[in-house]
This record gives structure tokens, sequence and C-alpha cells, in this order.
């Protein structure tokens, strides 16, 4: 059915009201088209990563690496950047050094015996990864998102192309200088942690947090931190449909936003309404067993695995973080 916008006196009162606050932002035709511009572009920008986890139960540990790895996100990044062109364990390498930077490089610092070459070809890896996770993103929000220490040479790295002529010795330059100066670790988890950064775009958190396990205090603090790390919308929601008369509400916790639902609202009913209503522009992950959940949910667009697996992949983490910072992943 169409619909017909009326035009009348009061309509046109009330757009004028709208048009003269927009104006203070927009004073000039340019600006306002500028705006325009920019806007369309960005929604017809790759869709964001939002992570969904569920049920923490204080497991902090199991919690921080699965921040790291974007629980698997970063892995498959890998994986489609250089397919065949790496070894398998040479891109477990990658992935292993992109979650501990630190320490890894001191691992592979006491067995590498051409140290030079392999800041070479591991600063050419991590970039190429970089501007595969930075490319959803406008430049703006990348660069607000730079460490400011390395904030320009980054920014040269990531939009400059080796395939376009003269410019692979300008590249070329500037990751041997970086050697040269002795900067070349701190650079590299500088490029790490970047990575981590921008894979996710939002992070939620649903379910319980504080019914068991040796440390959901912690959980909560690293929320907070992750969110500052990362610059991204962080929402943790707390099924309170068990509350009588609960309306629901959204608080701010320091830097992270705090979502109670209503009464007779589970956590899963609010995760079907998210999913319905960010699953158009977001690509979101959605941890549940629940079949009908999980057909509502790939219907709303989104990516789904079961309880159970998301059970064993916490189980496993902690021996997964033992054997990475031993440089056996």
């Amino acid at each position: 059915m169409n619909a017909y916008y009326q035009i009348t006196p009061e309509t046109i009162q009330e757009d004028m009201r709208y048009l003269q606050l927009l104006s203070h932002s927009f004073p000039t035709i340019a600006d306002a088209s500028t705006e325009i511009i920019n806007l369309e572009a960005i929604l017809n920008l790759p869709k964001g990563t939002e992570h969904f986890l569920a049920d923490l139960h204080g497991e902090y540990e199991a919690f921080q690496h699965v921040l790291r790895n974007a629980s698997g996100a970063i892995k498959r990044k890998v994986n489609e950047i250089f397919g065949n062109t790496l070894r398998e364990n040479e891109k477990k390498e990658l992935c292993t050094l992109i979650y501990y930077p630190e320490q890894k490089l001191e691992l592979i610092k006491g067995v590498e015996t051409d140290i030079d070459d392999w800041y070479v070809i591991t600063l050419n890896q991590l970039v190429r990864v970089c501007q595969n996770v930075s490319s959803k993103y406008t430049r703006s929000k990348v660069r607000k998102a730079l460490p400011k220490e390395f904030s320009y040479i980054i920014q040269e790295l990531l939009h400059e192309s080796s395939m376009v002529p003269n410019k692979q010795a300008y590249i070329n330059v500037i990751i041997s200088t970086i050697i040269s100066t002795r900067r070349a670790d701190d650079f590299i988890i500088a490029l790490c942690q970047l990575i981590q950064r921008l894979t996710i775009d939002t992070l939620h958190v649903l379910g319980d947090i504080f019914d068991r396990g040796p440390a959901p205090h912690r959980i909560m603090d690293i929320l907070c931190n992750y969110q500052g790390f990362k610059k991204c919308v962080l929402i943790l929601v707390f099924d309170a449909y068990r509350v009588p008369g609960s309306p629901g509400s959204i608080e701010q916790y320091h830097n992270i936003h705090v979502v109670y639902t209503k009464e007779a609202e589970t956590a899963d009913m609010f995760i079907e309404r998210v999913t319905h209503e960010i699953g158009k522009n977001r690509r979101v992950r959605v941890a549940t067993s629940d079949g009908m959940e999980q057909v509502i949910i790939l219907g709303h667009g989104a990516l789904r695995v079961s309880a159970r697996m998301f059970h064993e992949e916490v189980q496993g983490v902690e021996k997964e973080i033992r054997r990475c910072i031993q440089g056996e992943a």
C-alpha cells in the first residue's frame, strides 16, 4: 500500500523546526550535501560484526581469551586472507601472535635465528590482516581506534597498496625503518591489539555472570576495560523476567550499558527482538540450544552456535591459553 505524505501548514511548520536545528550543524548546502554523501556511503559499508556471549558464570580467563580471539573470528579472517599461501602451523602461529603478542614475541625471540627477517614477514602479514578487518569501517572510525604513538604510520600502511607502481619501495622503507629503530616489538603489539579491537564492532553479554565461577567481578571490570580499549558500544543484559513488576531498564555502569529485561521477558525474547532489529545491518552470533530459537535467529540473518558447543569452547579455553603461551598452538 502506498503511503502519501500530506503537505499541510502544520507539517511545514514541523519540518521547519527540524531544519532549523539541522542548520546549526550544517549551515550551508555544501555542508549538508557532504553529510548526506557520507551517511549514504556508510550505509553501504559491510556489516559490522556483533558478538553475543551468554552465561559467563564468572569464568574470567575463558572470557578474556574469547575476547582476544573474537570467538574464532580472527582465525577465520587469517584463513580467508592467506588460504593456501601459508601452512596450517604458520597460520596458527600468526593467530597466536595476534591473541597474545607480548608473550609470543618473547618465545619467538628465544628461538628465531634471523629475527629481522621474521619481523619483515610478520609485519607484512599483520598489515594485511589489519587492512581486512578495518575495511568495514570509515577511515574516520579507524583513525579514532589507532594507537596515538603509531597512528600516522599505521594509516600509511593501511591505505597504501603494494600493487600500485612505486608504492612497494615506500612500504618496504617504512617497515625496514621500524625494525632498524628497534620499534618492531612495540609496533607488532600495537597492530595485534588494533586487530582485536576492529574485528568485533559491538559486544553483547547475556545471561548469568555472578551465579558461580571464581571471579565474576573481574568479568565486570574487564568489560569496562574492553569497551575503553575497543571503542565499541557494549551492552550487558541481565535476565530479570522473574522479578515481579520489573518494568525493565537501561543503566549506565561506568562506560558500558546494562540492560535489565522487564517482567516476563526472557533473555531469549530479548535476543529475538535485538537480532531482528540489528540483523539487517550487523553480523550477529548467538549461543543457544533452543531449537525454535535457532530457527528464529537464523531467520533474522544471525549466526548461531549451540549452548553445548559454546560450553565446550569455554572449557577448552584455559587449555588453549596454556598451549598458546608455550608456543604449541
